[in-house]
């Protein structure tokens, strides 16, 4: 008896089309964590960026405020339009005049990795589309830039919000860019960068591509968030994807899409408690009953395959918030650690210690941001 070969490729109904396997994206959208679900580091806590302050909020989603006095906090919120649980809520607790060359920003890295098939530097650059949900308490003109990690070349965004306080949806086509230099490996590929405030001089001309000489974080006319005490700005569902037009927002499996994350941030704590938390639970941990002949030395190979090699922190499991290995035996005792060897699998913490008839271990975090 013979058997017939069923394709997957795709399959008509009555209904019409289901699309099978082998035409079905594995990673549609290019933005990671891009429904907000993802907080790591501060498991849901505020995270304030004074002046000249920038690192990371919500996982893959970096603030940057040069706005030379205002001062920004963002935070995972629950408000968020219907379909999604999360978005990243900014709120600007002290506005400032922006000059000269300051600005405020969030921004997401691109692994060249995940963006090479692009083409983008080449005259097969794909066109893509950014789509996402967006309320603020400032309506009006905001503004987004795309452009590389040479900082040779930036294409501005606008979108528009008629009413405050209101989540509205927005898309925008950008073509693919032919020109300048985007990363292809584990290096950085470039940015999109979401403008909360910018002067002039950080401003381009949105609809089309510029060179620049420099960063930039803006577009001429856009709402400069930061200049407002109390003003409010929520995202989610943000999507970058090939083509022309917007789709329904990629959402993936939770622990697929924490393993995206993880591979440039992760962390010994349980997932819902931040980094520097007073806790035992999940800490390296081992036992000397003689420190001259029991080792102090901890493996410790990492859940996710990181971009590189990390920068480790070792945190204190009994106090909290101190890049130390501690112990609970004796109690008030605290010894210096070290993270020995890092690369992209795992790292060493090495305990130098005299100390005997002693429980040491300690918390660790691993970070390989672009």
């Amino acid at each position: 008896m013979s058997y017939g070969t069923l394709s997957l490729d795709s399959i008509t109904t009555s209904t019409g089309q289901v699309i099978g396997a082998s035409s079905a994206s594995t990673m549609k959208n290019r933005i990671i964590n891009g429904d907000m679900r993802i907080d790591q580091r501060n498991a849901g806590a505020v995270y304030s960026f004074g002046s000249a302050v920038s690192g990371f909020s919500l996982d893959r989603m970096a603030c940057n405020n040069q706005s030379g006095g205002a001062t920004i906090t963002v935070q995972q919120s629950s408000s968020a339009p219907a379909g999604f649980q999360n978005s990243l809520a900014v709120v600007v607790t002290t506005g400032t005049t922006l000059s000269g060359s300051s600005y405020a920003r969030l921004y997401q890295g691109f692994e060249g990795y995940n963006m090479s098939d692009l083409g983008w530097g080449t005259a097969a650059a794909k066109t893509v589309t950014l789509s996402f949900w967006v309320q603020s308490s400032i309506a009006g003109t905001h503004s987004m830039i795309l452009q590389n990690y040479a900082a040779t070349q930036a294409y501005a965004i606008t979108y528009n919000i008629s009413t405050a306080n209101t989540w509205t949806y927005c898309t925008a086509n950008v073509p693919g860019c032919t020109t300048g230099t985007w990363g292809t490996n584990n290096n950085c590929w470039g940015y999109l960068s979401i403008n909360l405030g910018s002067a002039t001089s950080q401003q381009i001309t949105s609809g089309s591509w510029t060179t620049i000489s420099s960063y930039v974080n803006g577009s001429p006319g856009s709402v400069n968030l930061a200049a407002t005490t109390g003003a409010t700005w929520n995202i989610t569902g943000l999507q970058l994807e090939v083509g022309s037009q917007a789709t329904t927002f990629d959402f993936r499996h939770y622990q697929q899409e924490l393993a995206l994350c993880q591979r440039y941030f992760q962390k010994s704590y349980d997932q819902g408690t931040a980094q520097g938390t007073s806790t035992w639970y999940g800490a390296v941990d081992s036992y000397l009953g003689s420190a001259t002949t029991n080792p102090n030395a901890f493996p410790v190979l990492f859940r996710v395959e990181m971009r590189g090699a990390p920068t480790i922190t070792l945190w204190d499991a009994t106090g909290g918030g101190t890049p130390h290995i501690g112990t609970v035996y004796k109690g008030a005792y605290n010894q210096t650690g070290s993270a020995l060897n890092p690369c992209s699998s795992g790292f060493v913490g090495y305990c130098n210690t005299s100390q005997s008839s002693a429980e040491i271990g300690f918390q660790w975090t691993a970070a390989a941001e672009l």
